[in-house]
């Protein structure tokens, strides 16, 4: 299973949202360490994080203007040190 990114690919809106912040508060990087937490079935919590990862933008989101949200695409970086299995019913 290849997710075809190494790093992290994000909604064109979601770079500017965090590059506006980034240069408000004066930070000397854009993506320091970044971690997403996903909610589990059991009720826990599973957390994914990358050091500084290589970070481009996504042109145009799939499902067009029906929903209003962001996209993260993960790639490699954050599953460093994890498995990952792929069910396909």
């Amino acid at each position: 299973f290849d997710t075809g990114c190494t790093g992290m690919s994000i909604s064109t809106s979601l770079f500017n949202e965090r590059y506006s912040i980034a240069r408000e508060r004066r930070e000397n990087n854009l993506w320091g360490n970044v971690e997403l937490q996903f909610s589990t079935v059991s009720g826990g919590v599973s957390s994914l994080n990358a050091k500084k990862p290589l970070t481009t933008t996504l042109d145009d989101s799939p499902w067009g203007k029906k929903l209003d949200g962001h996209l993260i695409v993960l790639g490699l970086a954050f599953l460093e040190g994890h498995e990952m299995t792929v069910d396909i019913d």
